[in-house]
């Protein structure tokens, strides 16, 4: 056996995020958005979430607009 990993053609990490980024009522799919927001409610990075730049714009676009419209907190203060 070679001591070389072989790839399969199948991506190892499977995106989260599913929805197209020409979708603008993503915003209120609050179960996905959640996926993206850390405990203290910060949007988790690219490197974390593994997301291509497009994509990782368009979640935190709507997790910008889902603020604004008060369906998630600007910060948790919870203790």
């Amino acid at each position: 056996m070679s001591k070389y990993k072989i790839r399969n053609s199948v991506d190892q990490h499977q995106h989260l995020f599913s929805i197209k980024t020409a979708n603008k009522k993503s915003f209120m799919n609050l179960k996905l958005i959640n996926k993206f927001i850390s405990d203290q409610g910060k949007i988790i990075s690219r490197r974390k979430n593994k997301l291509k730049l497009k994509k990782q714009k368009s979640i935190a676009i709507s997790i910008k607009q889902a603020r604004i419209l008060a369906l998630l907190p600007f910060c948790n203060n919870i203790k």
